[in-house]
C-alpha cells in the first residue's frame, strides 16, 4: 500500500491533455438559459446521443445532432448517469438520484427533497431495476453509480452514497449488498465520496473514489482492499472522473479539470477563478433585485464542472449552476462539433 505525498497545485498553460490540444465547444440542448438549476451527470447512449438531466431535474434529455428529446422519469434528480446493457441486450442507464433539487424562488432558490434512489432506466424513462438502500440508519442520498463492466448485465454495481452516509457500496447483479467501504483503511474515513470510476490498467481493474470533502482520490481493489491515495494537496473539490487515453480527468467543482497521466498529477486546466465562498456560488446575486441568477459565463472558462464522460474521442462535461452548461472538449483535429 502506498500513499502519494502532498502535491503542489499548478495550472496548465493551454487547453490540452498530454500531447492532445483540445478545442472548446458548448453543446446547446434547447433548454439552456432557463431558471432550472442543472445538477446533472452525463452519459452517451449507444447511438451517440448525450444523456443529461433537464435543468429542472426529473426528466432525461437525449441530445443528438438532430435536436433534443425530453423524456419523463419518476425521479427527483439525475445526479449521475451511466450507460449500460440490460439482460435482454436493451440499452439502459443507471441513475443515482440524490433526492434533492433546487427550484426557482426569490430571492434565493427553494429546495425539494425526496428519498434517494438508485435505478436503471430504459431510454424511454421506465424504471426496470432498483437497488434497495442499505438497512443502516441515516439518510440515503447516492451521488454516483456504475457497474464494474457496463457491457455485462451480470456485473456488480458500485454506488457512492456521497450525500448520505459517506459510504461506497458494492451490489451483486441481483441487487444484494455484498460490500461496504468507509475509507478508514486509507487512514481517513470518507467525507462525501462523491464520484466513482472503475478503471483498468493493463490486466488490473481498480475502483477510484473522488473523496471530495477530503480533497483526494482513493484507489481500491475490486475486493475493497485499499491500494493508494492520489491528488493530496493538488485537489480542492474532486467530483466526477473519467479516463481519457490513459489520463485520469477529474472535474473540480470550484472551476477546473485536474489531469493525471496514469496516476501522476500533471496540472489543472482552468483554475478556481470564481469566488466559491460567495453566498450565491456557483451563481450570482443580481445587484438590482437581490435575486439569485445564473452566473455570467465566458467561453473557455470553467464555472463549476460536475459530470464528465468520454465519447467519439472527445470529453463532454456538465456544469452545476442555474441554466447549466454542456461543454465538449475535442481534439483540434479529427472530431467534428456536436455529439
Amino acid at each position: 500500500m502506498t500513499t502519494t505525498s502532498t502535491l503542489t497545485r499548478r495550472n496548465l498553460d493551454s487547453l490540452a491533455i498530454g500531447p492532445t490540444t483540445l478545442r472548446w465547444h458548448q453543446i446547446p440542448t434547447g433548454h439552456d438559459g432557463g431558471t432550472g438549476w442543472l445538477h446533472s451527470g452525463i452519459a452517451i447512449s449507444p447511438t451517440g446521443e448525450l444523456l443529461v438531466a433537464h435543468p429542472e431535474g426529473r426528466d432525461l434529455l437525449k441530445v443528438g445532432t438532430d435536436g433534443t428529446t425530453r423524456v419523463q422519469t419518476p425521479l427527483t434528480e439525475l445526479h449521475c448517469i451511466t450507460s449500460a446493457i440490460a439482460d435482454d441486450g436493451v440499452p439502459i442507464v443507471w441513475v443515482a438520484d440524490n433526492g434533492h433539487r433546487f427550484v426557482c424562488g426569490t430571492p434565493s432558490y427553494d429546495e425539494i427533497t425526496a428519498p434517494g434512489r438508485i435505478v436503471a432506466l430504459t431510454l424511454d424513462g421506465a424504471v426496470v431495476r432498483e437497488l434497495t438502500a442499505p438497512s443502516a440508519p441515516g439518510p440515503w442520498s447516492p451521488t454516483s453509480v456504475t457497474p464494474t463492466d457496463p457491457s455485462d448485465p451480470r456485473s456488480d454495481i458500485w454506488v457512492a452514497d456521497g450525500y448520505g452516509q459517506s459510504l461506497v457500496h458494492r451490489y451483486t447483479a441481483d441487487g444484494a449488498l455484498e460490500l461496504t467501504i468507509d475509507g478508514t483503511e486509507s487512514g481517513t474515513a470518507f467525507d462525501c465520496p462523491y464520484g466513482i470510476l472503475v478503471r483498468t490498467h493493463g490486466t488490473t481493474t481498480e475502483l477510484y473514489v473522488a473523496d471530495r470533502a477530503n480533497r483526494r482520490i482513493v484507489v481500491f481493489g475490486l475486493d475493497g482492499t485499499y491500494l493508494r491515495t492520489i491528488g493530496v494537496g493538488a485537489l480542492d473539490s474532486p467530483s466526477s472522473m473519467t479516463d481519457y487515453a490513459g489520463n485520469l480527468v477529474v472535474t473540480e467543482l470550484f472551476g477546473a479539470l485536474a489531469i493525471f497521466e496514469g496516476d501522476v498529477y500533471t496540472g489543472h486546466i482552468g483554475s478556481a477563478g470564481r469566488d466559491h465562498s460567495a453566498a450565491a456560488w456557483p451563481n450570482e446575486i443580481d445587484a438590482n433585485t437581490g435575486n439569485t441568477v445564473a452566473p455570467r459565463l465566458s467561453e473557455g472558462v470553467f464555472n463549476s464542472p460536475h459530470g464528465i464522460v468520454v465519447g467519439n474521442g472527445a470529453l463532454y462535461l456538465t456544469e452545476w449552476m442555474i441554466g447549466g452548461r454542456i461543454v465538449q472538449l475535442a481534439p483540434t483535429e479529427g472530431v467534428q462539433k456536436g455529439c
